[in-house]
């Protein structure tokens, strides 16, 4: 999901990216109908809080429409534009200058120069698109020194953000838990849930058993599906924004609510979390498929939307 503008303004933006199995439109074209003023109502009542939301965010510049992971999990779903040249055609290009689309604030007003620079530095760590054949590359750019350094730092302790900019560093944390899920490794090897999704199967009990015997692995598993987590919460605050018409229509190759998608990485979580972990005494299992936890966490936005 290139991220561009507001959250929201993604999720209005990406709509046309999805569609309805035929034998459900003319339903879906009834109630659409039987309901429209109330959407226009609250379509218009979404546009004003993304209005506020992109002052409160540094009205951050809008692109393309976002690149939603695919929902084929047979392979890697893409991860969103992030970072690099609007002008790049390729998917690493993480280019730190003024090309750079999140370096490119528009209202000055709200973040100075200098502190423009420092979100575009955070930025520039992301993946423009992050792929099965480019996965690789993507997480030796995020792991390098230089991005390693750039993130120990919260984005309100550089000197030149110190005020106004919690939203934005709430958006960099949550697209850095996501990178963590992908990339974390442990003496240069994929931690075992980084390791599975970038192969697409399963975690199992064993792979959490795993990921305890390293710090690294859990801190970053941890801290990936919490990001997850919120991924899914917020697509769950989008959904009770819209009217009953649409809250109901399900794309035709969903089987997972997002209500279920958070009670799952909730079970990740509480293992990950427990004594349990530590002890590697855990009995059970565990398993959803790793790609699906990125289509959950990365493409549930629109899972009731237009």
């Amino acid at each position: 999901m290139k991220f561009s503008s507001t959250l929201l303004t993604c999720l209005l933006a990406s709509s046309t990216v999805f569609s309805y199995t035929l034998n459900k439109r003319d339903d879906f074209t009834d109630k659409l109908k039987e309901s429209q003023g109330d959407i226009d109502k609250q379509m218009e009542q979404m546009k004003e809080e993304m209005e506020k939301m992109q002052g409160s965010m540094g009205n951050l510049p809008t692109g393309s429409t976002p690149e939603l992971p695919s929902t084929n999990t047979g392979s890697t779903p893409e991860l969103p534009n992030l970072g690099s040249s609007t002008n790049s055609t390729s998917p690493t290009d993480f280019t730190t200058t003024s090309n750079t689309s999140f370096g490119q604030l528009q209202n000055s007003d709200v973040f100075n120069e200098e502190c423009q620079k420092v979100i575009a530095e955070y930025y520039s760590c992301l993946p423009k698109k992050m792929t099965d054949k480019n996965y690789d590359e993507c997480c030796n750019v995020y792991n390098s020194e230089k991005c390693v350094n750039i993130y120990k730092k919260k984005l309100s302790e550089n000197d030149a953000c110190k005020n106004g900019t919690e939203d934005v560093e709430k958006q960099i944390a949550m697209m850095s838990g996501l990178m963590d899920l992908s990339c974390a490794k442990h003496n240069g090897k994929y931690c075992p849930i980084s390791k599975l999704n970038k192969e697409g199967k399963e975690i199992t009990q064993s792979t959490l058993e795993d990921t305890c015997k390293s710090q690294e692995c859990l801190q970053k598993g941890v801290s990936g599906l919490e990001a997850s987590k919120q991924w899914v919460q917020m697509a769950l605050d989008v959904q009770n924004k819209v009217s009953e018409a649409f809250s109901h229509q399900k794309r035709a190759n969903a089987n997972t609510t997002p209500q279920e998608a958070v009670s799952k990485i909730d079970g990740y979580l509480n293992e990950l979390k427990s004594e349990k972990c530590s002890a590697q005494a855990a009995s059970g299992a565990i398993s959803l498929k790793a790609g699906n936890l990125f289509v959950l966490s990365l493409g549930l936005f629109l899972y009731y939307l237009l």
